[in-house]
């Protein structure tokens, strides 16, 4: 298990850091994550751009699928689906993600966002992401 590798998935440069998204909480199989709402994040009608929230709820995903990899290994999403439940309005986007099935080659990822402020108890949007284990580029084969 590698939470240290789930953390380093937020610290990175690029669109991560772009759209403000830091780890909440990480625990074996599960991530949380968020942005504070920023202008930039809007599309036309004033609500959180679905492009905005489907980063966040892919990272939080790959941070759970992640934790549970071994030294060396890596994941990349193969495919996702995001159904968005209710216009995202709010000053924070959470996205809680936890691990449905990790196989040896693929995992299974659901992903909840939520809004705050004002408080959803309700998700605003849900997530599957499936994820393909892989070498870690950053390793030697």
């Amino acid at each position: 298990m590698s939470l240290t590798a789930a953390a380093d998935l937020f610290v990175h440069p690029g669109l991560i850091q772009t759209l403000g998204i830091v780890p909440v909480d990480l625990a074996p199989g599960r991530a949380e994550a968020r942005f504070a709402v920023q202008a930039g994040h809007g599309q036309h009608h004033g609500f959180v751009h679905a492009g905005a929230a489907a980063t966040l709820a892919d990272h939080t995903a790959g941070a759970a699928s992640t934790s549970l990899l071994q030294p060396g290994q890596a994941v990349l999403t193969v495919e996702f689906k995001i159904n968005l439940l209710k216009p995202l309005v709010g000053r924070e986007l959470t996205a809680k993600a936890e691990v449905v099935r990790a196989g040896r080659q693929i995992h299974v990822v659901e992903v909840r966002l939520y809004v705050t402020d004002p408080a959803a108890t309700e998700p605003v949007a849900i997530a599957l992401v499936t994820l393909c284990v892989v070498q870690d580029p950053g390793t030697s084969a």
